[in-house]
């Protein structure tokens, strides 16, 4: 093999890999970002976060000691904060709103949003709604979003029967 190969084999490899480099360093910053807002959210609210996710713009964590949820979602047009205290939550419940495609024989379900649905035990506070995929801002077709806001949705409803232990006295 002579040096002119090997060299452009090296350049050609480092076109390729220099960029991917990029874009795993950005992504890892941008997690970084999040979870570090998410973290701060809570010590605002004087929680700690014992348990989080994180995917495409959105960070949720919960401070089970204290009972809260903390939800951020960054959009290009949007960020939504939100607190949830869930001590005042009856229920949580996962909602897949999906529209039918296709010809009337075979329709194939596609899904517009998907998320929880916080009813509260209070009837004068209106029903609280976290996206976890929206069609309308993410990109790509939900995958572990699904995974997701079942997992959030089995621990919100333990800690809201009590099935966590709630503050420590």
């Amino acid at each position: 093999m002579n040096s002119s190969t090997l060299l452009i084999g090296l350049i050609l490899a480092l076109i390729f890999i220099v960029p991917v480099m990029f874009l795993v360093r950005a992504s890892s910053n941008a997690k970084k970002k999040y979870l570090k807002d998410l973290f701060n959210l809570a010590k605002n609210n004087n929680c700690s976060i014992s348990e989080h996710d994180h995917w495409n713009n959105t960070v949720i964590g919960i401070d089970k000691d204290h009972r809260n949820l903390f939800y951020i979602n960054k959009t290009t047009n949007n960020e939504s904060t939100v607190t949830i205290d869930l001590s005042e939550v009856k229920q949580c419940q996962v909602v897949n709103k999906s529209k039918n495609t296709g010809k009337k024989a075979n329709y194939t379900p596609v899904t517009e949003r998907l998320g929880l649905i916080f009813n509260y035990l209070g009837k004068d506070k209106p029903d609280t709604w976290l996206d976890f995929y929206n069609s309308d801002y993410d990109s790509s077709v939900p995958d572990r979003e699904f995974k997701l806001v079942e997992k959030w949705s089995d621990i919100v409803n333990n800690v809201t029967a009590g099935l966590i232990p709630g503050p420590k006295k």
